[in-house]
């Protein structure tokens, strides 16, 4: 049951928020059913932080019901008052972003009004038969949930084989939820720096707490049901958004020549035939559209099945697949060591992550990780859950540039329609305002385009998700829309510089009024830039990122020979660049930005570092690991669609090279069954299976704490603060806290430094906890005790083995002992009265 509650949870919040997408995505053959499963939660577990926030309404299940429900309410009532202003019925061009005339100031305002029925009906028709032939397909939804469905139950089985949260960081992301979930306002108070709000990114914790409380499931549970939601997803919304990239692109490609065909056949030309020449005529044409149509029909199955495999190919890219080091030294290593007459140790899944500096060992140690390494691993750290909601601003990225592109090509058409006088009366009227590119039309175009406003908002909202997350996906954002309007607004380079200089303007405003809540409240861990004093190998570069790196020119070069066959000669100089914009594939222009943002993120590190407290041979680490891991995420996209594209091309000299990539792109999809192997075991029966409980840690680690921890969750109510045992990073210290939510005074030290860069803050608080449990001074040990507000003192094995010698008959003495299992373990309160 508490599976299909979280089933339930997650299916309505994805529901309930799937007609504010299907605005956003028109035209998709889901209609963005998947892309709701990540705007849904991330949207309204948002709205219910900022009522928190505002202290408006407490975060606990009856705010997250409020929130679920609000956001389609509220949609609801903005279409039925447009309705009503409207007429009875909202312009479809309004649901496309206000694209009326785009990039053509020739239609006037008195040839839109006479218009408008013209234009709805080529709006309609854009839509249906350059974006959805088909409209929205109920068949294809039900498809893809029964892939998340089959795919969450499986990821939800595996992790049942490794439930703990135990190691690497887990305490800290299991605390983050049990903490905000203890906790009626944000910002939470930090459970490893009692009286202090946390100074960390917490927003992917705070939507898996949102989803804990709104399910019911409980943070034990919550956890690792999270952990196989942000897998499914990983893999689902690269299928949906690459699927529907090489759809449009695969239709946009053939329609054309099709619809040509289809013309040429129904054609009537004046005759002077007789009636039963004409009727002979008739038949014959009959045929040819029969015959036309018949092909249209298979060409439309080619085209799905191709956008299916692509969709795959990507989901696969992103949540499975490893790098080239999976291959060379894990799949083939074997070889390889009998070749070489080396000896080969086997392969354990971490090493992909720790190439560089460690083999060979270099002081110069970091970290590229990317999802699916994550996914094995099991931290639900702010990296790994924002990955789903950086995929949902990829997703809308290409569903803008698809609505960009066709609002355009309708405005062409609808422009084409009226009188050559008209239009050059309207031309001539417009003349001013398009050199100024300040209309009115064109303004609310720019800055009322929903999608626009969703990313500002998203991308704004990743600085309390996960922070480095903001400038890239701004920076990849504002890329895709200034390329896309050099294209689409041709030949107007003030409109060009409006509208992409003042949709990013919108953008960041929004962003930073959204994340307003956070940031107010949070200091920068690390904000200085450096160049780099070392540099990576270049085979070790290779073997990381040669793969994409092969892809991304391979097909720089498929795009630059399509150019050169549709033009027969390129043309030099800016000329050449702004023909090369304007006739590129649109949907290989956005796989090409990406692609490029991928290699300069890769780039980054080898240039510059950006300072935080790990320092010597870890300098470098942490902005490599930010760096690279959306790096991996952008190229994984890029290359499911660009060996596509090399696939299908009819010239051999790329159809090989990209048959040789695809191959070595699947190769490195085995890396997850690898890293399971290493991380969950051999034996993946069901008998073997331990349970999908994250909180069995305590039972299965700490077994002296259980009872005590189970008498904490069942009698301490509120957020009282305890005193337990502390130490560095990654150690069992830190287990009680991470456990109940309860905060203590000091948690893991190392953390606390990086997050308040305040190393004498953290060391005065860890000689503070050592005096309490060793000190032989009462009135030191009470002062102490009213100076961090303590109402229960913890002890237990732990604590015993880090501070050898405790004494116990002091802290007995300062309160009453409130729990006790008679042999290891007892719980002091000290104060309970603060509770």
């Amino acid at each position: 049951m508490t599976i299909i509650s979280w089933y339930i949870g997650t299916f309505l919040t994805g529901l309930l928020f799937w007609p504010v997408t299907r605005r956003l995505v028109p035209g998709w053959r889901d209609g963005g059913w998947i892309l709701s499963k990540a705007l849904g939660p991330f949207f309204m577990a948002s709205l219910l932080w900022l009522l928190n926030c505002l202290h408006l309404v407490p975060f606990g299940r009856a705010g997250a019901l409020l929130t679920m429900g609000l956001i389609p309410a509220v949609m609801a009532l903005a279409v039925i008052i447009r309705q009503r202003r409207s007429g009875g019925g909202a312009n479809a061009m309004a649901l496309s972003g206000g694209t009326q005339n785009i990039g053509n100031p020739s239609v006037g305002r008195e040839e839109s009004a006479k218009s408008s029925d013209e234009v709805r009906k080529a709006d309609r028709a854009t839509v249906r038969s350059g974006l959805c032939p088909n409209g929205i397909s109920t068949r294809f939804i039900l498809i893809e949930e029964m892939m998340f469905l089959g795919l969450f139950l499986l990821c939800v089985y595996i992790v049942g084989f490794k439930p703990e949260i135990y190691g690497t960081e887990k305490f800290m992301d299991y605390g983050f939820i049990t903490g905000i979930l203890r906790n009626d306002w944000m910002p939470f108070e930090d459970i490893w720096f009692a009286g202090k709000g946390v100074n960390y990114y917490y927003g992917g914790q705070y939507i898996t707490a949102y989803l804990v409380s709104l399910t019911g499931v409980g943070a034990g549970w919550g956890y690792n049901l999270m952990r196989a939601f942000l897998t499914t997803m990983t893999f689902m919304l690269p299928f949906s958004a690459v699927y529907e990239a090489m759809r449009y692109f695969l239709t946009r490609d053939t329609r054309a020549n099709r619809a040509d065909r289809v013309d040429e056949a129904v054609s009537v030309k004046p005759s002077a035939n007789t009636g039963k020449e004409v009727g002979v005529a008739h038949k014959a044409k009959a045929g040819a559209v029969d015959k036309t149509a018949a092909k249209a029909t298979q060409c439309g199955k080619h085209i799905g099945r191709t956008a299916i495999l692509t969709g795959l190919l990507a989901g696969m890219a992103t949540a499975f697949a490893g790098n080239m080091h999976y291959v060379i030294k894990g799949l083939f290593g074997p070889l390889i060591a009998r070749l070489t007459g080396s000896a080969y140790n086997g392969y354990w899944f971490p090493s992909s992550t720790r190439y560089i500096g460690y083999d060979p060992d270099l002081p110069d140690k970091t970290i590229h990780e990317f999802p699916s390494y994550s996914s094995v691993l099991g931290d639900l750290h702010a990296h790994y859950i924002n990955v789903i909601f950086a995929l949902a601003v990829i997703a809308l990225l290409i569903a803008w540039v698809m609505r960009r592109m066709e609002a355009a090509k309708q405005a062409a058409a609808v422009n084409a329609a009226f009188s050559k006088e008209a239009e050059s009366d309207a031309a001539a009227s417009f003349s001013k305002k398009d050199k100024s590119g300040l209309d009115a039309s064109f303004l609310k175009m720019v800055f009322l385009d929903p999608v626009i406003i969703v990313l500002g908002l998203m991308i704004g909202l990743f600085r309390w998700t996960n922070f480095w997350d903001f400038p890239i996906y701004m920076v990849v954002a504002g890329a895709v829309i200034l390329f896309t309007d050099m294209r689409v607004l041709e030949g107007r380079p003030g409109r060009v510089l409006v509208s992409a200089i003042g949709r990013l303007m919108e953008m960041m405003l929004l962003g930073t009024l959204a994340a307003l809540p956070f940031t107010l409240s949070f200091d920068m861990i690390s904000s200085k830039i450096l160049p780099v004093t070392s540099h990576t190998m270049l085979k070790q570069l290779v073997i990381l990122w040669g793969l994409p790196t092969a892809v991304v020119v391979l097909f720089f070069v498929l795009i630059l020979a399509d150019h050169r066959r549709r033009k027969g000669e390129m043309s030099r100089g800016r000329c050449a660049f702004l023909n090369l914009l304007r006739e590129i594939p649109a949907m290989d222009l956005v796989m090409l930005i990406f692609g490029a943002a991928g290699l300069g993120l890769v780039l980054m590190p080898e240039l510059i570092y950006v300072e935080d407290i790990y320092g010597g041979a870890y300098y470098r680490s942490n902005t490599m690991f930010k760096m690279t891991y959306q790096a991996f995420v952008l190229l994984a996209i890029v290359m499911a669609y660009a060996v596509v594209r090399l696939v299908r091309e009819r010239k051999k000299w790329l159809k090989v090279p990209g048959i040789l990539l695809l191959v070595l792109l699947l190769l490195t999809g085995g890396y997850t069954v690898r890293a399971v192997k290493n991380w969950f075991g051999e034996d993946l029966s069901p008998a073997a299976r331990i349970s999908t409980d994250a909180s069995l840690f305590i039972r299965d680690h700490f077994p002296t704490d259980e009872a005590a921890v189970k008498w904490l969750e069942a009698n301490v109510s509120g957020t009282p603060v305890i005193l337990e045992a502390q130490d560095t990073s990654y150690t069992d210290c830190g287990r009680i806290s991470a456990a109940t939510g309860l905060p203590t005074v000091l948690g893991w030290y190392v953390h606390e430094w990086l997050w308040r860069s305040d190393p004498q803050s953290v060391a005065e608080r860890s000689a503070d906890v050592r005096t309490i449990y060793t000190s032989d001074s009462p009135t030191q040990v009470q002062a102490l005790i009213e100076k961090y507000n303590i109402s229960y003192i913890y002890i237990g094995e732990q604590e015993r083995t880090t501070y050898g010698t405790i004494n116990d008959t002091l802290l007995q003495s300062l309160g009453e002992v409130a729990y006790s299992d008679g042999e290891h373990t007892y719980i002091m309160a000290v104060n309970p009265g603060d509770e």
